[in-house]
């Protein structure tokens, strides 16, 4: 009953019940189940003069935070470029922050502190692994860089989608 009222509130244009016979006796046999693997990030390797853009598919933050989503996964993806940075006393890096427009009119973080903040927390995890403070230039360009893309609507509503790719941290080796 539940499921049919879901169903006509939704408009749906047919509804039907079907009522399976039950069952005599309880199943005894599990199926078989796959193991299922979990996708890891690939470990990065910035070329020198490269840039790299860490989406939030890859590097995920709090919404409306400077924290990590996952921590564990943070510093799995961000732990091989410090330990290039460290073999490679010279090479230096720019931790780059965006973000999306954010929803308007909730009160939510400024785009420029929200980025920069951001971005100072990669620096933070990667200062953490021995990386030098001289080795890295953070910044913050909230909604203000080349690859933006509108992320609201007419209405000014925020379209996850299109703000998932504006969320990003782009490091630049040089």
């Amino acid at each position: 009953a539940i499921y049919t009222a879901i169903a006509a509130a939704g408009d749906a244009a047919c509804t039907a019940v079907v009522n399976p016979s039950p069952r005599s006796t309880a199943a005894t046999a599990t199926p078989a189940v796959d193991t299922v693997t979990i996708a890891v990030p690939p470990a990065l390797n910035l070329a020198p003069s490269s840039t790299v853009t860490l989406g939030s598919d890859v590097l995920p933050f709090t919404p409306n935070e400077a924290s990590y989503l996952d921590p564990d996964s943070a510093e799995a993806v961000l732990l091989p470029i410090a330990q290039q940075l460290v073999a490679t006393p010279t090479a230096h890096l720019t931790i780059t922050g965006t973000c999306s427009s954010g929803q308007p009119g909730t009160g939510g973080p400024d785009p420029i502190d929200l980025s920069t903040a951001r971005a100072r927390t990669v620096a933070d995890t990667l200062r953490s692994h021995g990386v030098r403070p001289d080795q890295l230039t953070l910044s913050g360009v909230g909604t203000n860089f080349p690859e933006f893309v509108p992320d609201l609507d007419a209405a000014g509503n925020l379209i996850p989608a299109a703000a998932a790719r504006n969320r990003t941290v782009r490091l630049s080796l040089s």
